[in-house]
């Protein structure tokens, strides 16, 4: 009689123990949109690569370029008005982690980004809110949280890209720092 109802719990284990792998996995619902290193656009020598130093956070340089997929998921997020923006995440498929903004909390930038673990919610979370410009050429740019009218994107500025010399494009790098900081006015990543 005690096998009877502990029989008709198994089910309901293994369909717990399912659903507990599944989060650990990669969504299977964000689709690439596209592949290839995540670089700067400097106008004097191309396109430039972004990297991870030691600890995993976001920095310009040559040594190791960081390949990635610009996903979108749950069929993503457009603007309505002109269709020419996508909402989605950056995907970092050689570690299977996305590209994560570490201080999104803050109202203010600087802003800077390392590789975590993906977010398993329906949506991303605002910390791994990324954005796609048709209109630019597919610069991409964080987003961030948005008020609660979703008009005002995280730091009152709009999108935000990584801080770069205005005429160029480069990066620009800071003595004192070892990650690439994401400003207001910021240059659009781009997947190339």
């Amino acid at each position: 009689m005690l096998s009877t109802p502990l029989s008709l719990l198994t089910p309901l284990f293994a369909f717990l123990a399912a659903t507990n792998a599944a989060t650990l996995q990669p969504r299977a619902d964000c689709v690439a949109n596209i592949t290839g290193v995540l670089s700067a656009n400097t106008k004097d020598s191309g396109f430039m690569p972004f990297m991870l130093n030691a600890d995993s956070q976001l920095f310009f340089g040559t040594e190791n370029p960081l390949v990635a997929e610009f996903q979108i998921c749950n069929g993503g997020t457009s603007n309505p008005d002109n269709n020419v923006a996508f909402g989605g995440r950056i995907y970092l498929p050689t570690l299977n982690k996305c590209l994560n903004v570490t201080n999104q909390e803050n109202a203010e930038e600087p802003y800077f980004a390392q590789a975590a673990a993906c977010d398993t919610g329906f949506l991303p979370s605002a910390a791994q809110t990324w954005n796609l410009r048709f209109d630019e050429d597919q610069g991409i740019y964080w987003s961030g949280k948005t008020d609660e009218e979703g008009t005002i994107l995280q730091g009152g500025c709009g999108l935000l890209g990584y801080e770069a010399f205005f005429r160029d494009g480069r990066p620009i790098l800071r003595q004192e720092q070892t990650q690439s900081r994401i400003t207001c006015g910021g240059a659009p990543f781009r997947i190339v």
